[in-house]
């Protein structure tokens, strides 16, 4: 009996300023058939400190983070 566990991401940008909502999924497996899947999201806002994320949504952000979405993303909350 082999157990495993895997976990991939998925995620999509959201609204007019950049965010970016992330879907953490982690698989269980039993002898290479699922027994249990689990999710996490949560959404990340742009100029936020991406240490903690994964490598491909590091690289979804500083894509998405142009300059001028983050001074929007910063005007608008000092409102």
């Amino acid at each position: 009996m082999a157990l495993t566990e895997r976990e991939y991401y998925t995620w999509d940008k959201q609204g007019e300023f950049g965010h970016i909502g992330v879907r953490k999924v982690t698989v269980i497996e039993k002898d290479g058939r699922e027994i249990s899947k689990t999710y996490h999201r949560h959404v990340i806002d742009p100029d936020s400190d991406l240490t903690n994320e994964a490598p491909e949504v590091q690289a979804i952000a500083k894509a998405a983070w142009t300059p001028e979405v983050v001074t929007a993303y910063k005007a608008m909350i000092e409102v």
